[in-house]
């Protein structure tokens, strides 16, 4: 799901 990519990298860059 691309919006789920998209909220797993933000998260990522977030230290999450």
């Amino acid at each position: 799901w691309e919006y789920g990519s998209r909220v797993t990298k933000f998260n990522t860059a977030q230290g999450f």
